[in-house]
């Protein structure tokens, strides 16, 4: 048995480096996500396209502040794993890695410098329509109970914006219809 499995796995990694050469170009879009990601709430805020540049700007400098703080947790884990898999007895360095990897993931990255430059970004009209969405995101994990006990129904199916599309490449804007 351990022979037929070995020799599956073998064959399907063969198949899968093999088709790889025959599979489409597939182009990849950096970050941002495109704007039509983001279609209902240009629509809820009466967003313009620019605003929607300069709010994914504002994002991005966000994640990559909080993927420097997960690099340096990552940098430590992998000190601390090497030490330990070398049998190291240096009680104080591995000592010193935990604290310092616990200190690391304690720490956030504020949303206040992020939100501010987000909200300058909007109208005073447009600031007006934030607190129904605020209200949205409280009532989500009610209104989903009470659709799993048929109080209410569940709202018509959306199209959606599918993240990966292998026909046209990831970034397309086709939209998947439910």
């Amino acid at each position: 048995m351990r022979l037929t499995l070995t020799t599956m796995m073998v064959t399907a990694i063969i198949a899968g480096f093999t088709t790889i050469g025959y599979a489409q170009e597939v182009t990849i879009l950096p970050y941002p996500v495109p704007n039509v990601a983001y279609q209902a709430l240009k629509q809820h805020l009466s967003l313009t396209d620019p605003q929607i540049t300069a709010l994914t700007a504002v994002s991005k400098a966000r994640s990559e502040a909080q993927s420097a703080l997960y690099r340096q947790i990552n940098e430590k884990n992998t000190a601390l794993n090497t030490l330990l898999n070398s049998g190291s007895t240096d009680a104080a360095r591995i000592g010193q890695l935990m604290i310092e990897i616990a200190s690391l993931r304690k720490q956030t990255v504020p949303s206040e410098p992020y939100r501010s430059q987000a909200l300058g970004i909007l109208s005073p009209d447009q600031k007006t329509k934030l607190p129904v969405l605020v209200q949205a995101l409280q009532l989500q994990t009610a209104a989903y109970q009470a659709t799993s006990l048929n109080l209410i129904d569940s709202p018509a199916p959306t199209p959606r914006v599918l993240p990966v599309d292998f026909g046209h490449g990831i970034g397309s804007t086709d939209v998947e219809q439910p």
